[in-house]
């Protein structure tokens, strides 16, 4: 995305440049990441222990989470 292809590097500004190369106004983009955003912090912290998934799955989701750039971590 915009240049990266490592996940775990991808931040705000990706996206910000993604929506400048496709001509999508960032100030059309931006609220709807910043609003997925903070259901995903709030909602699946919850989900993971309400979820019937495997503890390994649920460990691992929260590592990737981890991992993340602060922009997306959760």
């Amino acid at each position: 995305m915009a240049g990266s292809k490592q996940w775990y590097d991808i931040t705000m500004d990706h996206f910000q440049l993604w929506a400048e190369k496709t001509k999508i106004p960032w100030l059309v983009v931006k609220p709807h990441l910043l609003d997925v955003m903070k259901k995903a912090r709030s909602d699946w912290p919850d989900l993971l222990t309400e979820l019937p998934m495997l503890e390994d799955h649920k460990v691992a989701l929260r590592l990737h989470w981890q991992k993340l750039n602060s922009d997306f971590t959760i």
